[in-house]
């Protein structure tokens, strides 16, 4: 007895409303990946920015080492230069190897 399956009036009702569920749906993912490729965008931006500047700041260093050594030599390789060069050497190793982190991490 009585198998037939029963189709609920007002199908196309309940289509067009799913319909419009999935299509507001879709659209918010859609915001939200935007957004999302915006920030990545932003940061890929400062990411940029702040490789430039420290690559600034390398230059600068290097320029300021070769100063103090040209300054040691003239000065007959005194001690509390060298040790200034010596640093100096330490901060460039230190924004090279910062450089190359932030280039490999883009």
């Amino acid at each position: 007895g009585g198998g037939s399956r029963a189709t609920t009036a007002g199908g196309d009702g309940d289509l067009a409303t799913q319909l419009n569920l999935l299509r507001e749906r879709s659209w918010t993912e859609q915001q939200s990946l935007r957004r999302q490729l915006e920030d990545q965008r932003a940061e890929k931006e400062q990411l940029r920015k702040d490789v430039a500047e420290a690559h600034v700041r390398f230059q600068e260093a290097d320029a300021e080492n070769r100063r103090l050594r040209e300054g040691a030599a003239q000065a007959g390789d005194d001690e509390g230069m060298l040790r200034t060069i010596e640093e100096k050497n330490i901060q460039i190793s230190q924004l090279e190897s910062l450089l190359r982190q932030m280039a490999s991490s883009k």
